[in-house]
C-alpha cells in the first residue's frame, strides 16, 4: 500500500522530548533533550529555532488560536512566546540564579521547584495548566499542579494531591475538567493515579486508580465523559468519570489521540502502531525511525501523527492510510512516510 508524502525532520544534538500541534495543525513545535526548540511550519516548510539556554525542554502547548506557545526547558519557569512577533511574551513563575558572594544557587521564587514537567493550554484559551516533580522520592519534590490566567499569567491556583511526579495534563473539550497523570522513574512508584480536577471551584474531583506502573498519558473523548489513560504497566484504561467505571485494554505504552478514539503505541522495534482505544484493535502499524521512539503527538484532527526518536529525527504519519493507485511511483523507500525535510544545525 502507497501513501502520500509526509515530513521528516531532525533536530541536532540530542533526542526529541516533547511535541505539540497548534490547534489549526499549522505548525508543530518540537523540543529536544538538547534544549533544542523549533517551531516547524509544515505547509510552508520554514523552522524557526527558539535559543532555551536550558539543557532539556520538557514539554510545550499551544494557545487556542495558535498565537503563543508555552514551554519549559530545564528548571526554567514555563515561558510563552509570542509566534507571531517571535518575541517572548513573559514567564509563569519567577526562578533565577542568586550570587552571594563565590557560591551561586539557583532560587525559585514563585511557580514550579524545579520546572515543569506537562503543561496544557484550555481549549476555551482562558487557563494554563502545569505539573512538576522530580519523581526521584526527594523529601521536598514539588508534585503540584498549577493553574495560571492566560491573559495577565497570574498563579491562580496551586492544587495537591499526587505523590509522585506529574507526567501528563488534559483538559476535557468543554474546558471544565482537568485531568492529571503521576508517576515516577523509580519502580515502584507512590502514585500511579488520574486525578480529576473542577476548573470552576479550582477543587478535586475523583482519583482513578487501577494502574500498577507509572501513568505516560490521558486523553478525552469528545463526550467529555471519558478518558483515556495509558501506562507503562502495558494497559490502556477508558474511564467513566461519570461514575469512574473503568474498560481496561492491554496494549503496550500509548500515546492517545486527542478525540480518545485512537492510540499510538510505541513498539520495541521502533515502530508506531495505531489501535482503536475503545475496542483494541489494530488499525496500522509503520516504520521508519532506526531507534526508540520517546515522544508522540496528534494533530488536532487526529489525522496526523507526529513522532521523536532517540535517532534525533522527527516525523509525521498519517494515522489513517490512504491508499493510492499502484501505478504511483513510490517517492520514498518507507511507504509510510510523508517525504522529508531533514534540519540538523550540525550539518
Amino acid at each position: 500500500m502507497l501513501f502520500r508524502s509526509v515530513d521528516q525532520t531532525a533536530i541536532g544534538g540530542g533526542s526529541i522530548s516533547s511535541y505539540a500541534f497548534s490547534p489549526d495543525g499549522e505548525v508543530v513545535a518540537i523540543g529536544g533533550q538538547s534544549g533544542d526548540l523549533i517551531v516547524w511550519n509544515r505547509q510552508a516548510g520554514e523552522v524557526t529555532f527558539i535559543p532555551t539556554q536550558q539543557v532539556h525542554v520538557k514539554c510545550c502547548t499551544w494557545s487556542s488560536d495558535a498565537r503563543y506557545l508555552v514551554w519549559c526547558a530545564g528548571a526554567d519557569p514555563l515561558i510563552t512566546w509570542d509566534r507571531h512577533d517571535s518575541v517572548q511574551r513573559g514567564k509563569l513563575g519567577d526562578g533565577r540564579t542568586v550570587v552571594n558572594g563565590s557560591v551561586h544557587t539557583w532560587t525559585t521564587f514563585s511557580g514550579h521547584k524545579g520546572g515543569a514537567n506537562a503543561c496544557a493550554w484550555s481549549p476555551d484559551g482562558r487557563f494554563i495548566a502545569s505539573g512538576s516533580g522530580h519523581g526521584f522520592g526527594l523529601h521536598d519534590d514539588d508534585l503540584s499542579l498549577r493553574i495560571w490566567d492566560a491573559t495577565s499569567l497570574n498563579e491562580l491556583a496551586i492544587l495537591k494531591g499526587h505523590q509522585d511526579r506529574i507526567t501528563s495534563l488534559s483538559w476535557s473539550p468543554d474546558s471544565q475538567w482537568l485531568a492529571s497523570t503521576s508517576g515516577s522513574v523509580m519502580s515502584p512508584g507512590k502514585d500511579n493515579s488520574i486525578r480529576l480536577w473542577d476548573v470552576a471551584s479550582l477543587t478535586p474531583g475523583a482519583v482513578l486508580v487501577g494502574h500498577t506502573n507509572e501513568v505516560v498519558s490521558c486523553a478525552w473523548q469528545s463526550d467529555a465523559r471519558h478518558l483515556v489513560s495509558a501506562s507503562k504497566d502495558g494497559t490502556l484504561i477508558v474511564w467513566d468519570t461519570e461514575n469512574t467505571g473503568r474498560s481496561p485494554e492491554p496494549v503496550l505504552d500509548a500515546y492517545v489521540s486527542n478525540n480518545g478514539a485512537m492510540a499510538a503505541l510505541a513498539r520495541k522495534d521502533n515502530g508506531l502502531e495505531i489501535i482503536d482505544a475503545r475496542t483494541g484493535a489494530h488499525l496500522q502499524t509503520f516504520h521508519g525511525h532506526e531507534d526508540q521512539i520517546i515522544a508522540c503527538a496528534w494533530s488536532p484532527d487526529d489525522l496526523i501523527v507526529a513522532t521523536g526518536s532517540r535517532d534525533r529525527t522527527a516525523r509525521l504519519t498519517p494515522a489513517i492510510p490512504s491508499p493510492v493507485p499502484s501505478k504511483t511511483p513510490i517517492a520514498h523507500p518507507s511507504p509510510n512516510l510523508i517525504g522529508e525535510c531533514p534540519v540538523d544545525r550540525r550539518k
